[in-house]
């Protein structure tokens, strides 16, 4: 490519301007109520994928089978969240209050 001059383009000073603008979009784990919280939560819990009807019958099934109750769905509970492991930060109707020292955060 050349110009009248005869001068190759990329030669010549072409006083170009660029701008840029960005944004950073963040996922903060807003939540109205407990419940939400826990609901949130639990997308984190690989377990949550067995919590299904079919596992349950299967569950019954080898519980009856090998007489141990401790495989029973009311006992081996998939996908459960203790409502006190999950920061009370993330539960608006948490009282408790995060104190960290050091990098560790206690609840």
């Amino acid at each position: 490519m050349r110009v009248q001059n005869r001068k190759p383009l990329f030669l010549q000073a072409l006083n170009l301007r660029l701008q840029s603008r960005a944004a950073v979009l963040t996922d903060n784990w807003g939540a109205g109520n407990s419940g939400q919280a826990l609901y949130q939560s639990r997308g984190l819990v690989p377990t949550a994928l067995l919590d299904q009807p079919l596992i349950h019958t299967v569950q019954t099934i080898a519980s009856t089978l090998l007489m141990a109750p401790e495989l029973n769905k009311d006992k081996l509970v998939f996908g459960h969240i203790a409502a006190d492991e999950v920061n009370p930060e993330r539960r608006p109707d948490d009282p408790r209050q995060t104190h960290c020292k050091g990098g560790y955060c206690e609840y």
